[in-house]
């Protein structure tokens, strides 16, 4: 008599039976989704808007103030909201800092969860380049910004400052990367980082809203973090951008967008309205 149903060992599953065929789909963030594995048209009526908006908001930086938020709704989880933001980080990435936001159940809504979620999302993802996150990026970004503006202003003296501000208005991980090509400018701000510490933070003075001392351990912070990453670095802006007694969140905000304008992304909300 053959054992019950119940009791068969299940069949053995081929190799590509075991495979998710979707897998290549899922989106865990915005980054790393590439426009040309997309399907083409899809939500491209959409897209189109939202790119059109941020070069909107580019165009209007330092004339107004923040523009209007827009709300991605979809009849349930799964239909490609994740995938749209992901195809509007690859185009518009190199025109504004994308902050992505994935709330946790256990977090109070508020500009300092903003500010902390979106700095450890930035942390985890990764560029193009080995060794660089979206983090140090921006932190290079920002700093490269001040070395600029202290050129431009004639408080940082130098011999050829058209080639020098070129150089610093380009990709920042050129600048701070040991291997980029406009490395011999890092290496100068790296032998120079005390002295170049308290007029970085003038520069930031100028154009970020803060209290002096907090504004003068952030520059030190990112300057740090743009010269060798890592999470030790990564573990002090955090600690910076909790720190709501000195307004550490909105200054967090506010510094990145010396650099470029700041996109927040806010994603997986699932759990908060089901």
């Amino acid at each position: 008599m053959p054992p019950p149903a119940s009791f068969l060992p299940a069949p053995a599953l081929t190799a590509p039976e075991r495979l998710n065929p979707f897998a290549d789909d899922v989106c865990a963030g915005p980054f790393g989704v590439e426009e040309n594995r997309s399907v083409p048209g899809l939500n491209s009526d959409i897209l189109g808007q939202l790119t059109t908006t941020i070069d909107e908001r580019q165009a209007s930086v330092g004339r107004a103030g923040g523009q209007p938020l827009l709300l991605l709704t979809a009849p349930r989880a799964g239909y490609g909201k994740t995938h749209l933001l992901g195809r509007l980080a690859a185009a518009a990435g190199g025109q504004v800092v994308l902050v992505p936001l994935a709330f946790r159940l256990e977090d109070e809504i508020g500009i300092s969860a903003v500010a902390v979620r979106g700095l450890e999302s930035m942390a985890r993802a990764e560029t193009s380049r080995e060794g660089w996150t979206k983090l140090r990026e921006a932190c290079a970004g920002v700093c490269a910004a001040l070395v600029r503006r202290l050129i431009e202003s004639g408080a940082l003296p130098c011999a050829n400052a058209d080639q020098a501000l070129r150089v610093l208005n380009g990709d920042p991980m050129d600048v701070f990367d040991e291997s980029g090509g406009a490395r011999l400018i890092g290496e100068w701000v790296r032998r120079h980082e005390a002295q170049l510490r308290r007029p970085m933070t003038e520069q930031a003075m100028k154009r970020v809203p803060a209290i002096p001392v907090a504004l003068e351990s952030w520059v030190h912070a990112m300057l740090n973090h743009a010269l060798d990453g890592g999470m030790s670095k990564m573990a002090v802006l955090r600690m910076l951008a909790a720190d709501t007694t000195n307004e550490g969140p909105v200054t967090w905000l506010r510094l990145l967008g010396l650099w470029r304008p700041v996109v927040l992304l806010v994603d997986h909300l699932d759990a908060y309205y089901r």
